[in-house]
């Protein structure tokens, strides 16, 4: 037992001893501490948000329907689709909208007009890098389907995605 006790008493001794050496003063540690958030605020306010409109057409498949399960577990108000070499993602549509679509069919889907605000947080070099795959827009942007139509031969493939954006400012 006295064994143990002096084998804890050095290991606290030498832990101790290590934190001593290298160690900042409270004071230079809460002067840079100050510095990294004074910085952060002036980048911050730096950043210039932009309004965006987004619009365009992209060609998906559609995959399956699915309730949206707020007003009722049964309706479906949800498309499962797919784009070219793409994951499925999930599109909220009205009831008439989506009754017109088939399992299995291919669409070209015309998205509304969508202004994106500032609230989003869209600088001028998130804008600059383009609009962003079509599964990120309508999960970040709540973008909707204005119609749909089949697609021409010219609207498959690598060319199904057809979207941009353009600042307001």
């Amino acid at each position: 037992m006295n064994k143990l006790w002096l084998m804890m008493f050095i290991f606290i001794a030498i832990l101790l001893n290590g934190c001593s050496q290298d160690c900042i003063p409270l004071e230079e540690y809460q002067k840079i501490l100050n510095e990294k958030e004074a910085l952060e605020q002036a980048l911050y306010e730096k950043d210039e948000y932009i309004d965006v409109r987004v619009n365009g057409e992209f060609t998906a498949t559609v995959r399956a329907f699915l309730p949206d399960y707020v007003l009722d577990d049964s309706t479906p108000l949800v498309a499962v689709l797919t784009i070219f070499q793409s994951g499925p993602f999930t599109v909220h549509m009205n009831e008439e909208l989506i009754s017109e679509l088939e399992v299995g069919e291919i669409y070209r889907f015309i998205i509304e007009d969508t202004l994106i605000g500032k609230s989003h947080q869209i600088t001028p070099s998130i804008f600059e890098k383009g609009v962003p795959p079509v599964e990120e827009l309508f999960c970040k942007y709540n973008i909707r389907i204005e119609n749909f139509r089949k697609p021409h031969e010219n609207e498959l493939g690598l060319e199904s995605v057809n979207l941009y954006w353009e600042s307001l400012h």
